[in-house]
C-alpha cells in the first residue's frame, strides 16, 4: 500500500506536534526528558492524561484516568522504517475504582509494506478506550509514522517534582543504567567500580570485606584470606605452622610453615639417633645407654640391642645345659633344642637339653649290652686292653693305641704296650715324657721357668713402673712413656711421670676447673655470692642483674631505690623505685614539671625548702611522723617570715586550679599575736603572689608543741611556680620556731 504525501505530512505533523506539547511540558514542569514514561510520580497528579502513576512511582502509557473517567488509550508505536515497523498500541487504562488495566495492542509485522499492530483493549473498570492502531510504512516513505488514538489527544497536566538522573548510591539495582553513576555492584549502586576480590559495595560505598567475591585458593591454616592490606586478591601466610613437629617411632616428623601459596608443605623426616621419642612425642629423646650386663642379662648372647638402639657384644658362651648362643631357636639368646631321639642309645637317658628318655634296653650287636661298653645308655662291649695298645680287645675288635705322645705303641720295646724315649731338648726339669725328669742346665742370670716359661731358661726383666736403667737381665728397661709424662719428668728417674704447673693452667680465669698440662683437674676459684663462672673462666652476675661494682649484682630494674633503672641512679627524696622507675611517693605534677607534690624531710635534708627572709633547716625532732621535719627559723620583728619551695625541676609555673595544698605545723612557743595569720602563697614566678591565710594567731598558740594539719585549695586559675608557707606576726613582734611536717600538694 503506498501512503501518500499528505498522510505522510499529517502524521508528521501529529509527531511535530506531540514533540511541542513534551517540550512545552518539559519547560513547564522542569523536565529533563521528553519521554513521560520516564517521569517519576507520588501521584496521578504527577502524571499527564494518557499516563497513569504505577505502583513503582513511575508514569505507563495508557493509563486510565483516576477520576474513573474516560481514558483515552495509549499511542500506537510508529513504524521505524522498511525493516522495522514492528509497533502496537499501548493499553486502555482503568478508572480508579477499576483494577484491570487494558489489554496491550499488538505489535506490527516487520516486513516493509505492513500495518502496525491494533490498538489496545480498553480497561474493564472505569472505561478506558481502546489503544489506537500501530502507524504504517512503505518502502517509499521510510519515516513511518505514528498511530492513532481512539479519542483527541487530552492535555497535558502540569508535571510534579523533576524525577531524578538515577539511582542514588546504596539503592538496589540489576543494572549499571539504572544508577546515577552507571555504577551497579553487588546488587547497589556503588560508588566506585569496586573490582577487588575482597571489596564490597552493599552499602553503596566500595569497602573492604573479609568474605571473598570468588573464594580463595589454598588449604587448612594455609588457605588465603581476605585481609585490608590487598583487598585485590586473596593474601597467602608464609609464616604459620601448619603442620606441628612430632615423634613417633624413633622418626621424627618436622614442622611444616605454609609456603605463602595456600599450600602446606609436606612433613620431612628425621630418624633419631637413638631410635626414641621423648614421653610426650614432640622430638626425640636423648638416650643413656645402660650398663653391659643389664643389657646381657636373661641369656642373651653374641650382638643385641641395648635400651638406646646400640648393638652390645654379650658372651657367647651360654651356661644351660647343653644350651648355645641361639641354639633354642631366637637369635642372640641361649637355648637349646629339645631332641628325644634313641638312636644309637639305650636304656634311660638325659638328653641333651637336661630331659629324661626312655629307649629299648636290648642291644643287637655281638657280646653287647647297654653301658656294655664304658658308655652310659650305648650298648657296647667292655674291651680287655688295660695295659695294651694293640692286639684283640676280646669282643671281637682290636685294641685301640691310646699312647700319649711322645708315647707310642711298642715306643719303649715292649709290643703292644705304650712306651718312648726320653725327650729334654730344651727342657731344664720337668716331665722326660718317659716318667723321669729333665735336668736343671740353666746358666745365670737366667733360671729355669725365668723367662716366664715353665721347664725353660729364661730371665724375667725386671722393669715394672720403670722407664730406662738396668732390667736385671743384663739389658735396659724401654722408654714406654705416653705424652705429656716423660721419662724422670715427675722429678723420679727412670719412672715416667709430670710436673704440674696450676697457675699457668689457670692464666686468665678466675673460676670454675680446668685440666693442667699433666691432665690433672685444677680448681681456678669460686664466683661470689649471685655471679656465676662463664666457660672462659670469667664471674659474671646472674640473668636479671647487673654488676654495680662494689655494691654487688643489682637488678636495677626492680624496686631498689639506691640503683633504680642503673647503678649510679638514685631515687630522690619523696620518691621509690618502682621496677627501675623512680615515681612520687604522692601526687605527681605534669612531666612537663618533674616535680613531685610531697615533702616529708625523710631524708635528712630540706628537701628544697628555703627561705629568703630567713632560715631553715632540717630537725630530727619534733616531727609530726618519720625521722625528720622543717624548722622555720623567727628571728623577731613585725615582718612576715615565709618559707618556699619551687614545685618543677625547670622552674616553670604549673596550674594549681582546685589542688590542695596542706601541711602539718606547730610553734615552739606561743605568745603570737591574735591578728598573725599562717597563710600558704602561690607565686607564679613573674612576680604575682596570691597568698592564703588558713589559721590564726589563737589557733596557732593553742597548738603549741602539737602539730595541726592545716589545708587549703586552691581557686580555679591559680598558676604557681612556687608555694610558701608563711607566719605573719600581728599586731607585735614574735620570735621562734615554726615547724613544718608532711606537706602534700594534690587532688
Amino acid at each position: 500500500m503506498k501512503t501518500s504525501s499528505v498522510v505522510r505530512r499529517r502524521n508528521s505533523l501529529y509527531v511535530g506536534l506531540w514533540a511541542v506539547a513534551l517540550t512545552w511540558l518539559g519547560a513547564a514542569g522542569c523536565f529533563h526528558t521528553a519521554d513521560p514514561s520516564k517521569l517519576k510520580c507520588k501521584s496521578q497528579a504527577g502524571c499527564p492524561n494518557g499516563y497513569v502513576c504505577t505502583t513503582t512511582g513511575s508514569c505507563q502509557r495508557g493509563g486510565g484516568n483516576r477520576d474513573g473517567s474516560l481514558a483515552v488509550g495509549g499511542a500506537a508505536g510508529g513504524g521505524t522504517g522498511i525493516d522495522a515497523n514492528r509497533s502496537g498500541g499501548g493499553a486502555g487504562g482503568g478508572g480508579r475504582d477499576g483494577n484491570t488495566d487494558g489489554l496491550a495492542g499488538s505489535t506490527g509485522n516487520t516486513d516493509a509494506l505492513s500495518q502496525g499492530g491494533a490498538g489496545g483493549v480498553g480497561g474493564s473498570t472505569g472505561g478506558g478506550t481502546s489503544g489506537g492502531s500501530g502507524g504504517i510504512s512503505s518502502p517509499d516513505a521510510p519515516g513511518a509514522t505514528g498511530g492513532t488514538t481512539s479519542v483527541p489527544d487530552a492535555s497535558i497536566a502540569p508535571d510534579g517534582v523533576d524525577a531524578p538522573a538515577g539511582l542514588a548510591n546504596g539503592s538496589p539495582c540489576t543494572a549499571d543504567s539504572q544508577c546515577s553513576n552507571g555504577l551497579c555492584v553487588d546488587g547497589h549502586c556503588c560508588d566506585s567500580k569496586c573490582d577487588g576480590n575482597c571489596e564490597s559495595c552493599v552499602t553503596g560505598i566500595c569497602s573492604f570485606t573479609s568474605t571473598p567475591r570468588k573464594a580463595c585458593s589454598g588449604t587448612g591454616l594455609c588457605a588465603g584470606i581476605c585481609d585490608k592490606s590487598n583487598v585485590k586478591v586473596c593474601t597467602f601466610d608464609s609464616t604459620t605452622v601448619c603442620a606441628a613437629q612430632t615423634c613417633s617411632g624413633g622418626v621424627r616428623a618436622n614442622k611444616s610453615i605454609c609456603d605463602g601459596l595456600g599450600n602446606c608443605p609436606t612433613q620431612t623426616k628425621t630418624t633419631c639417633d637413638n631410635n626414641q621419642c621423648t614421653a610426650d612425642l614432640s622430638d626425640c629423646a636423648t638416650c643413656t645407654d645402660e650398663p653391659s650386663a643389664t643389657t646381657c642379662a636373661g641369656g642373651h648372647c653374641g650382638p643385641t640391642t641395648n635400651n638406646c638402639g646400640k648393638t652390645v657384644q654379650c658372651s657367647t658362651t651360654c651356661s644351660g645345659t647343653a644350651q648355645t648362643c641361639g641354639g633354642g631357636g631366637t637369635p642372640n639368646l641361649c637355648g637349646c633344642t629339645d631332641s628325644s631321639e634313641c638312636t644309637g642309645h639305650c636304656g634311660t637317658l638325659t638328653d641333651k637339653c637336661g630331659k629324661s628318655v626312655q629307649c629299648s634296653t636290648t642291644c643287637t650287636g655281638t657280646g653287647q649290652t647297654c653301658g656294655g661298653g664304658g658308655t652310659a645308655n650305648v650298648c657296647g662291649c667292655a674291651p680287655n686292653c688295660t695295659g695294651k695298645c694293640g692286639g684283640a680287645d676280646g669282643c671281637g675288635g682290636t685294641c685301640p693305641n691310646n699312647c700319649v705322645a711322645p708315647q707310642s705303641c711298642g715306643g719303649g720295646g715292649t709290643a703292644n704296650v705304650c712306651g718312648c724315649a726320653a725327650a729334654c731338648s730344651g727342657k731344664c726339669g720337668g716331665a722326660d715324657a718317659c716318667g723321669g725328669t729333665c735336668p736343671n742346665n740353666c746358666v745365670a742370670p737366667q733360671s729355669c721357668g725365668g723367662g716366664g716359661t715353665a721347664n725353660v731358661c729364661g730371665c724375667t726383666a725386671a722393669c715394672t713402673d720403670k722407664c730406662g736403667g738396668a732390667n736385671g737381665c743384663g739389658g735396659t728397661c724401654p722408654n714406654n712413656c705416653v705424652s705429656p709424662q716423660s721419662c724422670g719428668g715427675g722429678g723420679t728417674a727412670n719412672v715416667c711421670g709430670c710436673t704440674s704447673n696450676p697457675s699457668s693452667a689457670c692464666s686468665g680465669r678466675v673460676c670454675g676447673s680446668v685440666t693442667d698440662q699433666c691432665g690433672n683437674p685444677v680448681s681456678c676459684g669460686n664466683c661470689p655470692a649471685g655471679k656465676s663462672c662463664t666457660a672462659g673462666g670469667a664471674c659474671l652476675c646472674n640473668t636479671g642483674t647487673f654488676d654495680c661494682g662494689a655494691a654487688g649484682c643489682i637488678n636495677v630494674n626492680g624496686n631498689d631505690s639506691s640503683h633504680c633503672g642503673s647503678c649510679a641512679n638514685v631515687c630522690g627524696p619523696e620518691t621509690t623505685c618502682q621496677t627501675g622507675n623512680c615515681v612520687c611517693k604522692g601526687y605527681a605534677f605534669p612531666s612537663s614539671c618533674g616535680g613531685c607534690g610531697s615533702w616529708g624531710f625523710e631524708g635528712g635534708t630540706s628537701e628544697g625548702w628555703s627561705s629568703t627572709s630567713s632560715s631553715t633547716q632540717w630537725i630530727s625532732t619534733p616531727v609530726q611522723s618519720g625521722t625528720g621535719a622543717l624548722a622555720l627559723r623567727v628571728l623577731g620583728g613585725a615582718s612576715s617570715t615565709s618559707a618556699n619551695v619551687s614545685l618543677c625541676t625547670s622552674g616553670a609555673a604549673i596550674d594549681v586550679s582546685n589542688l590542695t595544698m596542706s601541711a602539718y605545723v606547730t610553734l615552739s612557743t606561743g605568745g603570737i599575736g591574735s591578728l598573725s595569720a599562717l597563710a600558704f602563697d602561690a607565686n607564679d614566678g613573674s612576680g604575682a603572689t596570691a597568698s592564703y591565710p588558713v589559721v590564726w594567731g589563737d589557733q596557732l598558740n593553742a597548738s603549741v608543741g602539737q602539730y595541726m594539719k592545716y589545708s587549703f585549695t586552691f581557686p580555679a586559675g591559680t598558676q604557681a611556680s612556687w608555694v610558701d608557707i608563711r607566719l605573719g606576726p600581728s599586731p607585735t613582734s614574735w620570735a621562734g620556731s615554726v615547724y613544718i611536717d608532711n606537706v602534700q600538694i594534690g587532688p
